[in-house]
């Protein structure tokens, strides 16, 4: 039988959209600081980082509903709206000319990870993961499929807390799709400690059973769920 997949939600959680029930985000600092109007039930349902400070007001500026995160940059605070409100990261090229998957949007996909990370937003790191692995499975009009090189690698390793699953994603990625090329031009000084203790500790366990996987094919026989981590 036909189940009627009904709109119907209590009224708490649908949340208001009276100005009252905005609380006003001041991101960045000086000249670069930027505000936005968010309902605080939607970042309530996302995040428990504003969940706790809604409920106790350690960090409201005269408790007239202003967080401010200054050392947040304003256009990944703006990427992560659209994230918690459609589901969505813009973060491809709108010239078809342009190849979508570059290194700034893995540098781009890697800071929103970590503001999501200090947010404890599970839901937007998840998000995150599912996007890397889209874009390294996108082959490009060169027929090169690119991952992501040192700097974002170095964003993830300094924003994040070991154990991560981003952390364990780049490393997957280097342990089974990585080739010579990949290490050109590129330094130790230029990656975290930790990423390289993970790839060489990885390699190993890779060399000792598990199946590797084709440079050319990017991660297509890994499971993204390997990479997500529960949501409430």
């Amino acid at each position: 039988m036909f189940q009627l997949h009904s709109p119907r939600v209590s009224a708490r959680k649908a949340g208001s959209f009276n100005p009252q029930s905005f609380i006003r985000i001041e991101v960045g600092k000086g000249e670069e600081t930027k505000s936005f109007n968010v309902q605080e039930n939607v970042l309530s349902e996302f995040t428990s980082f504003f969940e706790r400070g809604l409920r106790f007001p350690i960090w409201k500026e005269n408790q007239d509903q202003v967080v401010k995160l200054p050392e947040d940059d304003p256009k990944i605070f703006e990427l992560y709206l659209h994230a918690i409100y459609r589901g969505e990261l813009p973060t491809l090229e709108d010239d078809p000319e342009i190849d979508s998957t570059t290194e700034h949007e893995y540098e781009t996909l890697c800071k929103l990870f970590v503001l999501a990370e200090k947010l404890v937003d599970g839901k937007t790191k998840n998000l995150v993961i599912r996007a890397i692995f889209a874009a390294t499975e996108q082959r490009h009009v060169d027929g090169i499929i690119r991952y992501p090189d040192s700097n974002s690698v170095t964003i993830a390793f300094e924003g994040t807390p070991e154990n991560c699953n981003l952390r364990a994603l780049l490393s997957a990625l280097y342990v089974h799709c990585a080739n010579a090329s990949w290490w050109e031009g590129e330094v130790a000084e230029c990656w975290p400690k930790e990423f390289l203790f993970m790839v060489a500790r990885d390699s190993t366990s890779a060399n000792n059973g598990l199946s590797s996987i084709d440079v050319e094919n990017g991660l297509s026989s890994l499971d993204v769920e390997e990479f997500l981590e529960a949501e409430d």
